[in-house]
């Protein structure tokens, strides 16, 4: 029996993963993507790209890797901030841009209220 040995091809260039849906609730945003097109060169894990986005200078970025199969990250979060969020795909070739990403901002009702009671969910 012969089996064919597949490589990834350099020249098959790995898709970035798209954002489907960002949700929050009271103390977590939870950040679901769709699996990029991996050109036969699979997909061996993702990062999940996260900074609160405030006045100038922006916060660094804060990173967390997902496995391959994982397709959603849930983050811990802090109502009033606004965050800006990024996810890439990762293949035996590197890393993929970071092409696409969301701005999140959970407010907190008027300005009496205090966060941790219900915070309502904005996506710019």
């Amino acid at each position: 029996m012969t089996f064919l040995n597949h490589q990834c091809s350099k020249f098959l260039l790995l898709d970035f993963p798209q954002i489907s849906s960002t949700v929050l609730d009271k103390s977590n945003i939870t950040v679901s993507w769709k699996a990029p097109f991996d050109g036969e060169c699979p997909v061996t894990r993702y990062t999940v790209y996260y900074r609160v986005v405030e006045r100038m200078p922006t916060s660094a970025w804060k990173e967390v890797t997902a496995s391959s199969y994982q397709l959603q990250i849930t983050l811990q979060r802090k109502c009033g901030k606004m965050y800006q969020i990024a996810v890439t795909a990762w293949s035996s070739y590197g890393e993929t841009t970071r092409n696409q990403s969301e701005l999140v901002r959970a407010y907190g009702g008027n300005s009496f209220q205090k966060c941790s009671k219900k915070c309502s969910n904005v996506i710019v």
